[in-house]
């Protein structure tokens, strides 16, 4: 009887094991891209899952959170990480670049985008959207590279902030 229960408990663990590496997605796919991005990014900013015990425990006992400190090279491992997961989200097309003329200072439209699209775009999207200014050809503009389901959102965000 104890023989028959310890092997139908290794089954499954066998068979939990197995489903979890058949689960994981392909090398090269949106959401391996996806995994990786946030992986670096969680790693960056230091939230692992004991991140929310954390804050609690600093909440209740009026201590202030741990700073996370990277070394310049692990920032930089991180960052082109980020940075090539982006570029194959890309060209997969899950995200799009988007290039937007400005009348106004492109630096203070910038902050006002991304304070407002705090309000706006969900954190699932929002944690893979990148805006920076462009002014290399004489022009203003901010370019936008975000998921193309809420681009839109970024865009009508940007008409605001620059005024009529």
């Amino acid at each position: 009887m104890r023989k028959r229960i310890v092997i139908g408990l290794l089954a499954v663990v066998v068979i939990g094991v197995a489903a979890f590496f058949v689960s994981q997605p392909m090398e090269g796919t949106v959401e391996w891209y996806k995994r990786r991005f946030v992986s670096a990014q969680d790693k960056m900013f230091g939230r692992t899952w004991f991140t929310p015990v954390e804050k609690l425990f600093c909440k209740i006992t009026g201590r202030p959170p741990r700073m996370v400190k990277l070394g310049n090279d692990e920032y930089q491992t991180l960052h082109s990480q980020m940075n090539g997961c982006r570029i194959g989200l890309v060209e997969l097309g899950y995200m799009v670049e988007r290039r937007f003329s400005v009348s106004n200072n492109p630096n203070v439209l910038l902050n006002n985008v991304w304070v407002n699209s705090a309000k706006v775009i969900p954190l699932r999207h929002a944690r893979f959207t990148q805006i920076s200014t462009s002014t290399n050809d004489g022009t203003n503009a901010v370019v936008i590279t975000a998921v193309a389901e809420v681009l839109p959102k970024y865009g009508e965000l940007v008409r605001k902030a620059d005024g009529p």
